[in-house]
């Protein structure tokens, strides 16, 4: 789609290449007549006003979108995200795959992959005899062991939190390869000394009120000088990170961090986007009301079944509407977001309150396989709990067993706990003293809460309560990954869809007949830094787009922008 005539795209004065043909990503500045919101639903199921600004008519409207604008206030955001990061992280481990189509695959799906694979209609979530055969000299990995994204991500957020953090910056972790920075502080502080230029970096998106250093600036004008700024400044972070670590990146540059989330979607890979605020009335309506970021799977759903596919439309429901089908804090979300409006601050990434792995399959029914999946989670599990106590000196004091039944798929999880044992966090403990321990008070935690005979479809094994704890110990598991203090394991990870177990067990996917295969030799296998033995990660449906994401972080919720 075009911009609208009321934006304007700037050339890029900081621009780093990119080897290898390059496949157009899809803009996220969806049209209406966009093939995938043309279904077979009526619209305007329930009362529209013919403009959108008839509904802030409502002074209760009207006073809640002005309290989210008071609370936004004059800030200057840029979410930073990693090009094609799982396979950028082994283009840097082995440099020769640079400029060559690459994919990481997790049981039989290419689960990402580069620009150069894209080139060839190699898609994310592409099964992977279909990426072969679309591509046949794509090197595909094997990306089970999530260890080096990790590291790589904790890397990258600490180069970041380097830069901006003396200077006032605050940088909040998103996922394993997004990140949220406020400069508002270091961008003001650079205006008021002079040490900036007087050109945009990356594109731009809104008609701009124009800024030059030979005037005395309006207000108008200085906000935009603050952007201005801004997309300097993100230009530098981008700049740094490929120079120190090898990384290509994405970043928006906005008023908040909706719209820098937006914006740093709209021109991939290795650039950047700077979203001024005239953008939003322009460019929002045309957007799909799924790509508002919290709007996930459910919520859209309530949203189609209603009529609404498109911001315009969801920009034109009443506060009475809208209270008619949502919860308060939707409403709100709704309310302001559909009008580019997010307040919630950037935060310093904290320490997690729960950590959780798990496992799906279509079908498990025996003892022996559940051990399996046990000693694989639990091992992921311990990871997990020392990589907080590194990073974050925290430890949990309870251990929780979720499970799901197949005759039950549509019904809450059983859960049962226990207080966590002392010698599975106690990282002075030998590492199989500590897994067999785990192993054991799992098992016997999950003796105590299936019903037998048994049919699952999910097991969760969870860290919960953790606290602030001192004096700790050095990690054992540290020591036997040779890790150092400069590649700390990230808690919060994305990783791609699904994960193959390593144990041996016949559970398999629901699209699947027939018993999962290794993937051919063909496929190469990544150098593997020592692992435990079955760890794996787990992921669980994601509320987006029906993906999945990994449970080892806290939950993000429909409320993550309006908290």
């Amino acid at each position: 789609m075009l911009p609208s005539k009321s934006a304007t795209t700037m050339t890029v004065s900081y621009k780093q290449g990119m080897s290898g043909p390059v496949h157009k990503r899809k803009n996220p500045w969806t049209s209406t007549n966009d093939t995938n919101l043309e279904e077979d639903k009526p619209q305007h199921l329930v009362e529209m006003a013919d403009d959108p600004n008839d509904v802030l008519n409502d002074p209760e409207a009207a006073q809640m979108f002005r309290d989210a604008t008071i609370a936004q206030g004059q800030r200057i955001i840029v979410c930073v995200d990693l090009d094609y990061f799982y396979v950028q992280v082994e283009e840097v481990r082995q440099p020769a795959l640079k400029g060559k189509p690459v994919g990481v695959t997790q049981k039989y799906l290419v689960v990402t992959c580069n620009y150069e694979a894209r080139a060839y209609g190699v898609t994310k979530l592409m099964g992977i005899a279909e990426a072969q055969e679309k591509c046949p000299h794509i090197h595909l990995i094997r990306g089970e062991d999530l260890t080096p994204y990790r590291e790589a991500s904790s890397k990258i957020c600490q180069v970041i939190s380097e830069l901006v953090q003396p200077r006032g910056g605050v940088v909040q972790k998103a996922s394993a390869d997004e990140m949220f920075i406020d400069l508002t502080t270091e961008v003001r502080n650079r205006i008021d000394s002079g040490e900036h230029t007087w050109n945009w970096q990356g594109h731009v998106k809104g008609k701009d009120v124009g800024v030059t250093a030979s005037q005395i600036l309006t207000d108008a004008q200085r906000q935009e000088l603050e952007l201005m700024v801004g997309s300097q400044i993100a230009s530098e972070i981008r700049g740094t990170l490929l120079e120190r670590l090898g990384y290509t990146s994405c970043a928006g540059i906005a008023r908040n961090k909706l719209l820098a989330k937006l914006a740093s979607n709209m021109h991939k890979p290795n650039n950047q986007t700077v979203f001024l605020p005239s953008a939003a009335d322009s460019m929002l309506p045309a957007m799909a009301a799924r790509q508002i970021p919290g709007v996930g799977w459910r919520l859209h759903q309530t949203l189609r079944d209603i009529g609404v596919k498109t911001v315009d439309e969801l920009q034109r429901l009443s506060l009475r509407v809208l209270r008619q089908y949502f919860a308060p804090r939707i409403v709100r979300l709704l309310l302001c977001a559909s009008r580019g409006v997010d307040p919630s601050p950037v935060e310093q990434t904290a320490a997690p309150r729960t950590i959780s792995v798990e496992d799906s399959f279509a079908t498990c029914s025996s003892m022996d396989e559940i051990d399996g999946f046990l000693r694989a989670l639990g091992g992921d599990l311990i990871v997990r709990i020392d990589s907080a106590l590194e990073e974050f000196g925290v430890s949990p004091q309870s251990l929780v067993l979720k499970l799901r039944y197949k005759e039950k798929q549509n019904s809450s999880r059983v859960s049962r706990q226990v207080p966590m044992p002392t010698e599975v966090v106690d990282t002075r403990q030998s590492l199989q003293n500590r897994l067999n321990t785990l192993f054991k008070v799992s098992r016997s935690l999950f003796l105590k809460t299936v019903e037998t005979p048994f049919n699952l479809t999910l097991l969760n094994l969870g860290a919960i309560n953790l606290k602030t704890v001192s004096n700790s110990a050095p990690s054992a598991i540290t020591n036997f990954f040779g890790r150092n203090d400069d590649a700390k394991t990230s808690l919060e990870v994305e990783p791609p869809l699904l994960v193959q177990p390593k144990y041996n067990v016949t559970s398999q996917p629901e699209s699947r007949s027939e018993p999962i295969q290794s993937p051919t030799p063909s496929i190469a296998t990544a150098p593997k830094t020592q692992s435990l033995p079955q760890v794996e990660p787990t992921t669980e449906p994601s509320s987006n787009s029906g993906s999945r994401s990994i449970v080892s972080k806290r939950p993000r919720s429909i409320e993550y922008f309006f908290r």
